[in-house]
């Protein structure tokens, strides 16, 4: 479903939480400024590496 809303205003903020370097994972944290709603997911940081 589009309803062609377009927020001004970012709702999920997202912060680092640990990072590990380049041939480990970075912890974020991705917070809702709505409903408080909080989760913490492991993302390959291996991507980010310019090796």
């Amino acid at each position: 479903m589009n309803t062609n809303t377009k927020f001004t205003q970012e709702v999920i903020q997202s912060r680092i939480l640990r990072d590990h370097g380049c041939s480990g994972v970075k912890e974020v944290e991705f917070s809702c400024k709505s409903c408080d709603l909080k989760e913490i997911h492991s993302i390959n940081s291996q991507m980010g590496c310019s090796i």
